[in-house]
């Protein structure tokens, strides 16, 4: 925090600042706070330089008389830390936050409550709540009757009557409205008793007389019948085309038109739902009863198949044995099954030992307040490794997968999960199985390992859903100050949707409120401005909600800088509306929808390097996509030539498609077009590529000395022997003597004795710390020893790729011999979009977005022959849990394109990678992967897939991949491309 120093001191001194007028402690050993007000200043601003020494502070407090610790701030830590340092001494310590999942509220009222109790005087009064509103009379409650809920009593007593004479029936007969005479019953024969055992009643089938409209009714089935027998047939004669083109290597060649009859089935479909409506209500005038309002619609949803509901069939239906799938593979793992509620004593001891030997922290370190993640660091995979060891231990009857399981936050989340109190969480749990799970088996393959490029592919025009929103629905609109927002504005109200503007920073009022739409502007790019003006639109309507949220990013942005700026406010904005939407979906169609103007094409012909960073924003709806499935998502790319009332009737169009797929589409005015992948690139420059890596070549490699990309660069290193500068944020330092010698396995405990023995607080953060430094150090040394090994040269710079000043001065020596780069940086924030934060999205465009640029400036872009980009399949077809991730790999894959264009002559390839079979995933990982139908890449295979391997003009590629990705039906079983 040196660095930090001199600015933080200027801030210091810039602030007026009084003699304390209590007794305050400093958190720095043998520093205080007195009369001595620029001393204060002084021992304020170096506490960034001095390492926390809350434990002493905590015991000079103790011995000054103080009894009561209160914790300002999220989570209770510090009350923990106090307990812990003052043992069974007399104090009191409470933190007045509940901490994750509780109400804050509630917490701080209760400690003001035991504060008062204590004796401490307060001053109770809130000078931030709000009057309580009077209450309103109410309407008495109103009951919508119908047939379900509502009996009259005439029907009432013609039912007691059935059941007193005898079960005769009175048929109903044709005659006038009038009063219908009273017919004669017919008597249906009772059947005769048996003795002394139970009776079986037959049912009577009555035929109805024949008139105009049964025998209408009649035909309506017969056809009914042949539509549906048809459709049977036709999936049957594709499957079978199918099998045979898989058996004859050819699938890739009968796939655009297995997609013609599918576009083709679901258009008779529509039509074959319309014609129900139109019978439907003209029967309901020929027999004098009111038409249903509205549309009888079925909305396709993601993952989910409309329910059948067929009254009476005319046969039994026997599918054929092609169409019959085969069992999806069932897992115990990830599903923890517990049994009756358990001891929670048992629960707590056997967590706390599993996390302390899976994560190396010592037991006596160890919290149930802890975070799962913020605290102990404990991502997905070693989540579900923790659960594994738990179902060996517990036997089961509660499920929950790992989507369910990232929401226990504390250690004590889990415990309460597992003892069977699930409840307490507002985890729900899984539904339980039945059936006994079957492991997989090992080295099975469920699909090979391939490689496809990324290609355009022509879309059909969309049909239009009718009523798609509900009438007086809320739309909002993210203005960027392009001409298309009028346009937008204007047709929406058209449509009867109530329009709110959202005008970003910067954008200039445009007068008078378009078409009765309501505006409201952003002062600034902060969080939190953004989310009390969504809760504002939200509240609009009689709490209506939303419908329609459409980002419009079409006006181009001044810088790189700014649009990653705006690429991460596309992700705010999603946060704050995906639960409102997934909510409105329950009653009809909600929809995200993002609009772009690079190309029509999402950048395939090339952009402006400045404008990229616009193409991520691709990665974030085919992410909530896979998040909330019941939300129509949708990203556009519209051409540049397209005038504002065209392009805000295509916008309208694809926003009311009938179909939930594509989750991606562009347009030009003329063509419509989705990306897939192919065997061949949308893009070819024409231009004879570089030649393959060799011996004269020198090639930047980011995060190349660390994880999978430091095995592709030992392979790369034997295979072509270039010069290597690894670049990487580790410290090559020598080891620290408590390091030397211990054992990987052991190093976290060593780590917190060494703290311990230098009075140094004893926290999970700063033992991490220390571990990752020394680990980190061994994997670099690890990787410079596999390249000499390899015949190769390679040399390690330690420095923060996302400081541009800092890059360039390390490059500045290789410059003009540096001849290729290799992009690797990245890290993780796995989160689901609801709960994304600010910091999380920074911190993973960084070292993809900006590192990318910062060692692109630092090199000489002419003399570049070489560029491979590690891309993500997350990006390419989206992933639970990793919007930011792919809306990055996203950005990467659009700047390859760009890139080439501008350098035909360089070798560019950006290769999307699947999920690899490395040393990080456990055999329990394993198991999760192949539940979800995912082939892992193995390392040595992976890695053989060098860049000097790709074809010629080939700017994107999706590379090792899934056995099918299950969000992409354009892919064949062969090929499937996670990123």
């Amino acid at each position: 925090m040196e660095h930090a120093l001199d600015s933080f001191r200027t801030h210091v001194e810039a602030v007026e600042m009084h003699e304390p007028r209590g007794q305050v402690f400093a958190n720095t050993r043998g520093v205080a706070y007195g009369d001595d007000i620029a001393a204060n200043r002084q021992a304020l601003a170096e506490q960034l330089v001095h390492p926390v020494d809350f434990a002493t502070r905590v015991e000079e407090m103790y011995e000054s008389g103080f009894r009561v610790f209160v914790e300002f701030g999220p989570k209770g830590l510090l009350t923990g830390l106090v307990r812990r340092t003052l043992g069974d001494r007399e104090h009191v310590a409470l933190p007045l936050d509940g901490g994750p999942g509780k109400d804050a509220d509630v917490a701080l009222k209760q400690g003001v409550a035991q504060l008062a109790v204590l004796g401490l005087e307060l001053t109770t009064a809130d000078r931030y709540v709000a009057p309580v509103p009077a209450e309103e009379p109410q309407k008495g409650r109103t009951v919508l009757l119908n047939g379900i809920n509502y009996v009259s009593s005439e029907r009432r007593a013609a039912y007691r009557d059935a059941l007193e004479n005898g079960y005769q029936v009175v048929l109903p007969t044709e005659s006038a409205p009038a009063p219908v005479p009273e017919a004669q019953p017919v008597a249906v024969a009772a059947p005769a008793p048996v003795p002394a055992a139970p009776t079986a009643k037959e049912t009577a089938h009555l035929d109805m007389a024949a008139t105009p409209a049964t025998d209408r009714l009649a035909d309506y089935l017969a056809l009914h019948d042949d539509y549906l027998t048809g459709q049977l047939r036709s999936a049957d004669r594709l499957a079978a085309l199918l099998e045979r083109a898989a058996a004859q290597g050819r699938t890739a060649d009968v796939l655009p038109g297995v997609n013609a009859v599918k576009e083709h089935g679901l258009a008779i479909g529509r039509t074959h739902l319309r014609v129900n409506e139109i019978l439907r209500d003209l029967a309901s005038l020929e027999h004098g009863t009111a038409p249903v309002r509205g549309p009888m619609r079925t909305r396709a949803r993601r993952g989910r198949r409309p329910a059948r509901a067929l009254s009476r069939w005319p046969g039994p239906l026997r599918p054929s044995r092609r169409l019959r799938s085969r069992p999806r593979p069932r897992l115990l793992l990830p599903w923890i099954r517990l049994p009756t509620p358990l001891d929670k004593a048992s629960v707590e001891a056997a967590l706390l030992e599993i996390v302390a030997e899976k994560t190396g922290y010592p037991a006596d370190m160890l919290d149930l307040d802890m975070g799962v993640e913020v605290d102990l660091g404990i991502d997905s995979i070693k989540r579900v490794e923790i659960m594994g060891v738990l179902q060996e231990r517990f036997s089961a009857d509660v499920a929950a997968g790992p989507e369910q399981l990232a929401e226990l936050r504390t250690l004590g989340d889990i415990v309460t999960f597992v003892s069977g109190q699930a409840s307490d969480t507002g985890i729900p749990a899984a539904p339980a199985d039945t059936t006994t799970p079957k492991a997989p088996t090992a080295g099975t393959a469920l699909g090979r390992i391939g490689r496809s490029q990324a290609a355009l592919r022509t879309l059909p025009t969309p049909d239009k859903l009718v009523d798609a929103y509900p009438k007086d629905g809320g739309a909002l609109l993210i203005d960027d100050g392009s001409e298309l927002i009028a346009a937008l504005n204007e047709q929406l109200a058209e449509a009867g949707l109530r329009v709110h503007t959202l005008r970003l920073p910067g954008v200039p009022e445009r007068g008078e409120a378009d078409k009765g739409a309501k505006e409201h502007a952003l002062s600034d790019w902060s969080e939190t401005e953004l989310g009390t003006h969504v809760e504002e639109i939200l509240g609009d309507g009689d709490g209506k909600g939303l419908s329609l949220v459409l980002d419009i990013a079409a006006e181009a942005t001044r810088s790189w800088a700014d649009g990653v700026r705006r690429l991460a406010y596309s992700l705010l904005v999603a946060k704050h509306v995906v639960e409102p939407l997934a909510k409105a979906a329950a009653d009809g169609r909600a929809a995200f929808v993002t609009v772009t103007r690079l190309d029509g094409a999402f950048g395939a012909t090339g952009l402006d390097e400045e404008l990229v960073p616009a193409s991520g924003v691709t990665g974030l709806v085919k992410t909530m996509a896979v998040e909330q499935p019941s939300v129509f998502c949708r990203a556009l790319d519209l051409a540049p030539a397209l005038d504002a009332d065209s392009a805000a009737r295509l916008v309208l169009a694809e926003a009311y498609d009938a179909a939930a797929e594509p989750t991606q589409v562009g347009l030009d005015g003329t063509r419509r077009v989705g990306l897939g992948l192919g065997d061949t690139p949308s893009y070819a420059s024409g231009v004879e590529d570089a030649p393959d890596v060799g011996a004269d070549d020198l090639l930047v490699v980011t995060g190349g000395a660390r994880g999978i990309t430091a095995a592709c660069t030992a392979e790369l290193a034997r295979r072509h022997r270039p010069g290597l500068l690894l670049l990487g944020r580790t410290p090559l330092e020598d080891e620290p003597a408590w390091a030397r010698g211990v054992e990987e396995a052991g190093l976290k405990a060593a780590a917190a004795l060494a703290l311990k023995a230098e009075g140094e607080q004893l926290t999970p953060k700063r033992v991490e710390e220390l571990f990752r430094a020394v680990t980190g150090a061994r994997e670099i040394r690890q990787t410079l020893e596999r390249v000499r090994e390899s015949g190769g040269e390679a040399e390690y710079l330690a420095v923060d790729i996302t400081d541009p000043a800092a890059t360039a001065a390390s490059l500045a020596p290789y410059r003009e011999r540096v001849t290729g780069l290799v992009h690797g940086a990245g890290v993780l924030a796995d989160q689901l979009i609801a709960n994304k934060k600010a910091s999380e999205v920074e911190r993973v465009f960084a070292p993809k977005l900006a590192g990318l640029r910062s060692v692109m400036a630092a090199l000489d872009a002419d003399k570049l022959r070489h560029v491979v980009l590690f891309s993500s399949v997350a990006g390419f077809f989206g992933n639970r849990g990793q919007s930011d991730y792919a809306m990055a790999n996203e950005t990467l894959n659009a700047w390859a394109v760009s890139w080439k264009q501008h350098h035909p002559r360089a070798r560019v390839t950006s290769l999307n990678w699947g999920a690899w079979d490395s040393g990080m995933v456990s055999p329990e990982i394993k198991a999760v992967f192949e539940e979800r139908g995912i082939t892992l890449i193995p390392v040595d295979e992976g890695a053989s897939s060098s860049p000097s391997s790709s074809p010629p003009s080939a700017p994107v590629m999706s590379s090792p991949s899934l056995a099918r990705p299950p969000r992409c039906p354009s892919v064949s079983r062969s090929h499937a491309p996670p990123l």
